[in-house]
């Protein structure tokens, strides 16, 4: 959970998620976790009110919850993906990618987070993480501007393998690798447009991209876990596993580590103005 003396802060915190953890393994039986509204903040200019957790579930506190279904989850949280499939839970601690996910005839439906990881054996996982945007922090940026780019026309057929938890797939892509691919497809290549092909080493250049932690601490759900079969998919050579699900949180180690692409850009706009000059 990180180290001594070090204060992190959440990225994402998934309520419901969590609270559906801690009635189904009775961690804290009774309590609930409140929403509060606070004085209304801005967004582009204009009033909204802002959505918290009410009085003793402060950051320090969702370190304990946290810390409570770990200890109930146990070792079904899967952390080196040696283990066959199926995960039912995974954790790690590592880079992980924020962004928009959307569809070609919808904005602003959700987050999707992706995590590419190593086995102690070698072997490459990849996780691809949905979300709710409302359960980002602030400083993650999803009211940010961003470019626009390529989206998924598999994002319905996604969005309901999510509502479903992974039982229901009615779509075109019924073969379940071929909807993990889609996924795997969404994480690496939605908002890519010119700029970002010509410059693949800077995602901040992709549409929908809001930042990245390098050193993120993460808890999922998973709801699919399939070793590809990398002969049928364009995967590239490395990648041997690709897990759907939702996270219940994901915390930054230090309160300044994110690295938010919005600041990135502003940063090369800048530079670009004056070398114009």
């Amino acid at each position: 959970m990180g180290e001594l003396g070090v204060v992190g802060t959440y990225l994402y915190w998934s309520n419901r998620l969590v609270q559906d953890i801690l009635d189904a393994n009775d961690i804290m039986p009774g309590y609930r976790l409140q929403w509060t509204i606070t004085t209304p903040g801005e967004i582009g200019g204009y009033p909204v009110p802002q959505v918290q957790f009410g009085p003793g579930t402060r950051t320090t506190y969702r370190r304990e919850i946290a810390s409570r279904i770990e200890r109930a989850i146990g070792q079904q949280a899967v952390s080196d993906f040696v283990t066959p499939p199926p995960a039912r839970f995974a954790t790690r601690t590592g880079r992980v990618n924020f962004a928009e996910f959307v569809g070609p005839r919808s904005r602003f439906t959700g987050a999707v987070m992706h995590v590419s990881t190593q086995a102690s054996d070698g072997r490459r996982t990849d996780l691809i993480l949905f979300g709710s945007l409302h359960n980002l922090a602030g400083r993650v940026g999803a009211a940010d501007p961003t470019p626009s780019g390529w989206s998924s026309s598999a994002m319905f057929a996604i969005t309901e393998l999510l509502a479903s938890l992974g039982t229901v797939n009615r779509s075109q892509w019924d073969d379940p690798e071929a909807l993990s691919y889609e996924a795997w497809k969404l994480a690496y290549e939605q908002g890519k447009n010119r700029q970002s092909d010509a410059h693949p080493d800077q995602p901040w250049l992709r549409g929908y991209t809001f930042g990245h932690e390098a050193d993120a601490e993460w808890y999922a759900i998973i709801y699919s876990d399939l070793i590809m079969d990398k002969s049928r998919w364009d995967l590239g050579p490395e990648v041997d596993r690709i897990l759907i699900g939702a996270p219940l949180w994901i915390r930054s180690p230090r309160p300044d580590s994110y690295v938010r692409y919005r600041d990135v850009r502003s940063r090369l706009s800048m530079k670009s103005r004056r070398w114009r000059r």
